[in-house]
C-alpha cells in the first residue's frame, strides 16, 4: 500500500525547505506503530498554479533513495 503524506509550507510564497522534508522522513523511519506500506513524504511551496493546481515546487522523498518502508510485524 502506498501512502503519500504532503505538507505545504507555512509562509506564503516560500519554497519547501530541503531540512524539514529531511527532518520528517528521517523520524517517519524511526517511528513505531504505523501501519505497514510504502509511506512517500513530500514539502510543498505555499504558492499553487493556477494553471495546473499543483505547488510551485516539492522537496521529498525520491524512490530508491530515501524510501520509507514499514514492514508487517511478525
Amino acid at each position: 500500500m502506498m501512502i503519500t503524506l504532503t505538507f505545504f509550507m507555512e509562509k506564503k510564497h516560500s519554497l519547501p525547505d530541503k531540512s524539514i522534508a529531511k527532518e520528517v522522513i528521517n523520524k517517519f523511519k524511526k517511528s513505531n506503530g504505523l501501519p505497514p506500506g510504502n509511506y512517500g513524504v513530500y514539502i510543498k511551496s505555499n504558492e499553487i498554479l493556477k494553471r495546473t493546481g499543483t505547488a510551485k515546487k516539492q522537496e521529498g522523498t525520491t524512490s530508491g533513495v530515501d524510501d520509507i518502508i514499514l514492514e508487517p510485524s511478525k
